[in-house]
């Protein structure tokens, strides 16, 4: 191809002359196997230095098992709180859209500071809960 068709290309394809000749390089080259071995005394193929793009399925359950664990221990730790401290944790905390403190304590009749406090000394029970059944507190926030 010549210079001048090259800088027609480019132009029509609103594109750098660069890349118009680095799709040349490439639509010209041969195509090769992946099956093709890497070197005559070698039992590689160009296939084995492809890149897995999916997920390791070792690292895929072990995700899995680990947030299960993670989902049990807060079953077991939230059974520990009261019915109001889990209505609060549930609602404020676990909720796809947290209800507001001062709604809360309308609810309970109380002030929102009030609900805060609560709600404050119930994280910290879950997570003294959650920190005995864990066993390495550093576990909870793998993944």
């Amino acid at each position: 191809m010549t210079d001048e068709a090259r800088r027609q290309i480019a132009e029509a394809l609103h594109v750098a002359i660069g890349d118009v000749e680095n799709m040349e390089t490439r639509l010209s080259a041969g195509d090769h196997s992946l099956n093709m071995p890497l070197g005559p005394d070698s039992e590689a193929e160009a296939q084995d230095l492809l890149r897995d793009s999916q997920a390791n399925p070792e690292i895929v359950v072990i995700g899995m098992r680990d947030a299960e664990a993670r989902s049990r221990w807060l079953a077991e730790a939230l059974r520990e709180l009261s019915p109001r401290e889990q209505r609060i944790i549930r609602e404020r905390r676990l909720a796809e859209e947290g209800i507001t403190l001062e709604a809360l304590g309308r609810e309970f009749g109380v002030s929102k500071e009030r609900v805060r406090q609560l709600e404050h000394r119930a994280l910290r029970k879950l997570k003294s809960a959650i920190g005995r059944r864990a066993g390495n507190p550093s576990d909870m926030f793998m993944c």
